[in-house]
């Protein structure tokens, strides 16, 4: 399965390249991105950077790894799925506390 993504589609959601600029003080990247984002300039291309390609290779270990540590589940990558397959899983109902009436 392919792992790339259009660019229009990285518009729509915070990855871990975005995470590092937003946390970063690299004012000129932080704005680059908010460009980014906004659609005024065209996506950086990330394909040849090489923490994002170890992010790619290692996705599926990170995201077994954060789902035992914490207990919660993730939804898998976006890989082509609208933003509402990618969103987290979420119960249904929340369960009524102890000694409280349904």
């Amino acid at each position: 399965m392919s792992r790339k993504l259009k660019s229009a589609d990285r518009r729509w959601f915070i990855g871990g390249s975005d995470a590092r600029v937003i946390m970063g003080d690299d004012e000129a990247a932080l704005l680059r991105l908010w460009r980014e984002k906004r659609g005024e300039v065209e996506p950086e291309d990330l394909s040849r950077n090489l923490i994002v390609q170890l992010g790619l290779a290692t996705e599926s270990l990170n995201r077994r790894w954060f789902e035992a540590n914490t207990g919660h589940r993730r939804a898998p990558r976006f890989c082509g799925a609208s933003r509402s397959q990618a969103a987290p899983q979420r119960r249904s109902r929340a369960r009524p506390r102890r000694g409280s009436r349904a």
